[in-house]
């Protein structure tokens, strides 16, 4: 295994856990929780890329995260429905989920990931079927409570 697959795995697993509510931030996940200079809570699920991270043409990563919306990024969100379906976040993070879609239905034109997207008019690897009203949670702001 790659080193880069290896990453991309114990990501994987970490919030697989996550998701189960059962996560416990040791290193270096707690290294990574540190670092972030944004707005960060335990209730949103940590992304720390968007793309493929195995085989990427352009990986963005989460530098520093804006205020969490739980209806999306939450347990019980869109996107944690999504990885459950698809089986990963490494999957997950393959469907351009700020794209075109429920995230910008909801929230509007993601100006970060416009300007920044290899192919602004391409539309996602994956589109994952989900309705942006479905979910009942919310948003929140606030640090890291595990």
């Amino acid at each position: 295994m790659t080193a880069i697959a290896t990453v991309a795995t114990a990501w994987d697993e970490y919030i697989d856990t996550w998701l189960d509510g059962r996560s416990q931030r040791t290193k270096p996940f707690e290294r990574w929780y540190r670092s972030y200079g944004g707005a960060v809570t335990a209730e949103a699920m940590p992304e720390p890329w968007i793309g493929s991270f195995v085989r990427p043409r352009v990986v963005m990563l989460g530098l520093n995260p804006g205020e969490a919306d739980l209806h999306f990024q939450g347990r019980a969100g869109l996107f944690a429905d999504d990885i459950r379906r698809l089986g990963s976040f490494s999957r997950w993070a393959t469907t351009d989920p700020y794209g075109p879609g429920p995230w910008e239905q909801r929230n509007g034109v993601n100006v970060y990931r416009r300007a920044r997207s290899p192919s602004r008019d391409a539309g996602p690897a994956t589109t994952p079927s989900r309705d942006a009203t479905s979910s009942s949670s919310s948003s929140t702001r606030g640090t890291p409570s595990e």
